[in-house]
């Protein structure tokens, strides 16, 4: 039978995931070893797994198929016939209440399982920030983030253009019109807008940023923690004449940031290896004069594990320590390049207090900066993952 052979694969992915790398790449190394299935089936495969794991740490007490069957009855909303064939095969949940809304769908599965509680989905509750809507943060874990990328000025038309040609469905942000959603399994690397650089992929909190960045003309700004450089792209296209310095401790991402670069035909910036968790001095850097230093920060990532949901089973919370340890090292480090009166931006994709607020409160009783302001991204909203960023300035 065909349900039973996909359940099969699906439980064998699971069983033999040991949560030690990101299950994007583990399901890569599976299907290479698996050729005989086709793009449907890796994408019902990849569907299942991964909303077993939205559901973190609740009903571990549960055999791992009537689980795997009960989360995706929670995850879905639309029936088809490898869940329903769980549904009565595995469950005593009535299949008709799939297209109920959500709190109804959590009622059916209380009426069998009393044990359920959908605190323990995210069970790194006591971290997480008081300014963060705790039920819709949770909910938020039982539904896929989209795919959200910026395009580049004067490139709109074209983009558009090309998406409907091709019948790629997307959104348009109502505020945002370079801002666009599309569904997370589209495949863009071989549209020609892609190739000519007229996007970037960029989630949309990281393009609401620019909000707090505010590059002004002639500006010079160190992207200090620069990953694939996103955040300096961002910033070129809304000020040209911006000069950058993009740093990183990894070399494979100076290697990945120098190429966004070439293709978007950027010129004034450089790049630079440097591990910011040490003491840093003026020499180390090809230029100095900084009038903004954006730190994007090393963090657990919490605001982005809807997308990546194993990590609800692989986080240590011990590791909080290290990643608070961390931050604090490269703000002091950084804030000494900074001159007086000038700003450094904070920014990380966090929701947990130790990482931002305790955070926003050491900075200034350590170092020479002072608080402006603090906000949060709730990405949940629109599909898209959480950040945090705080604004300060050198006195």
């Amino acid at each position: 039978m065909r349900e039973e052979n996909q359940l099969k694969i699906i439980c064998r992915i699971i069983e033999n995931y040991r949560l030690d790398k990101p299950l994007s790449r583990y399901l890569k190394e599976f299907y290479k070893t698996h050729p005989q299935m086709g793009s449907r089936d890796r994408r019902l495969a990849s569907g299942f797994v991964y909303n077993y794991f939205r559901i973190g740490k609740a009903l571990q007490d549960v055999r791992m198929i009537e689980r795997l069957t009960i989360a995706n009855f929670l995850c879905s909303t639309e029936t088809h016939p490898l869940l329903s064939y769980c549904l009565e095969k595995f469950s005593l949940i009535n299949g008709e209440v799939m297209k109920s809304s959500l709190q109804e769908k959590i009622s059916e599965i209380r009426n069998h399982y009393e044990q359920f509680n959908p605190e323990k989905i995210f069970p790194f509750a006591e971290h997480l920030s008081d300014r963060i809507n705790k039920k819709k943060f949770i909910e938020s874990f039982l539904q896929q983030p989209g795919l959200w990328i910026r395009i580049r000025n004067g490139f709109r038309e074209k983009v558009l253009d090309e998406f409907v040609e091709k019948k790629i469905l997307f959104e348009v942000d109502d505020h945002h019109p370079l801002s666009l959603s599309l569904v997370n399994s589209t495949s863009l690397e071989k549209t020609d807008a892609f190739l000519k650089g007229y996007f970037e992929i960029q989630d949309w909190s990281s393009q609401q940023m620019i909000r707090y960045i505010q590059p002004k003309p002639n500006e010079t700004w160190w992207d200090a923690c620069a990953g694939s450089g996103g955040k300096s792209l961002m910033m070129m296209d809304a000020e040209p004449t911006v000069t950058i310095l993009a740093s990183d401790s990894r070399a494979s991402m100076l290697k990945n940031m120098e190429e966004r670069f070439n293709k978007a035909g950027t010129k004034n910036h450089k790049t630079i290896h440097l591990d910011l968790s040490k003491p840093i001095s003026d020499s180390q850097l090809p230029f100095t004069g900084f009038d903004t230093i954006l730190a994007d920060v090393p963090c657990s990532g919490s605001g982005t594990w809807a997308r990546t949901p194993e990590w609800l089973l692989m986080f240590d919370e011990k590791s909080l320590i290290h990643y608070v340890t961390l931050q604090r090292n490269i703000i002091k480090n950084l804030s000494g390049s900074l001159e007086k009166d000038k700003r450094l931006v904070f920014i990380t994709c966090s929701v947990f207090t130790e990482e931002n607020e305790k955070n926003v409160a050491w900075i200034p009783a350590n170092t020479a900066l002072t608080l402006l302001d603090t906000a949060y991204m709730e990405g949940w909203a629109k599909g898209a993952d959480s950040m945090f960023v705080a604004t300060f300035i050198k006195q």
